[in-house]
């Protein structure tokens, strides 16, 4: 019983890295199908990769605005603000993959997959959080002490 109140205790605390977790999985999905719908469809891979992966990060936008931020806020400049931390966080992805797989030699999808993949999902949530769906009031009030 204690051990099922202490996963609660961590769902609770970790709900909205949980929630961008599964929304992460929703938004990889949705580019996958999308790519491989336009590769059948007998679109090149370039502009079936450009269009899946412009899909994923507008699905990205609206889910992680909504369902694990629970953003309120409407604006251009958080639009801005997210393109800006998805194009940071793509620029250390590629990075890391230069690091990990050409220059300390491990396999690219180990390397994607375990050290990568793992930088770019801390970045982004970390970004998200704290730079993108930055709720005003919520801020201020937790300054403030309320």
């Amino acid at each position: 019983m204690r051990m099922l109140l202490n996963i609660k205790s961590l769902a609770k605390k970790y709900k909205s890295f949980i929630t961008y977790a599964v929304v992460g999985v929703i938004n990889s999905s949705v580019s996958f199908i999308v790519f491989s719908i336009a590769v059948f469809l007998g679109i090149h891979v370039v502009l079936a990769q450009a269009l899946a992966y412009m899909l994923g990060l507008i699905c990205s936008f609206f889910l992680n605005k909504y369902f694990t931020f629970k953003n309120t806020v409407k604006s251009l400049w958080q639009v801005f603000l997210f393109l800006l931390v998805n194009g940071v966080t793509m620029s250390v992805s590629m990075a890391a993959i230069y690091l990990f797989h050409v220059i300390i030699g491990i396999q690219e999808y180990i390397a994607n997959i375990f050290f990568v993949a793992p930088i770019v999902m801390v970045l982004n949530y970390t970004g998200f959080r704290y730079i993108v769906f930055v709720d005003v009031k919520t801020t201020k009030a937790t300054e403030e002490g309320n």
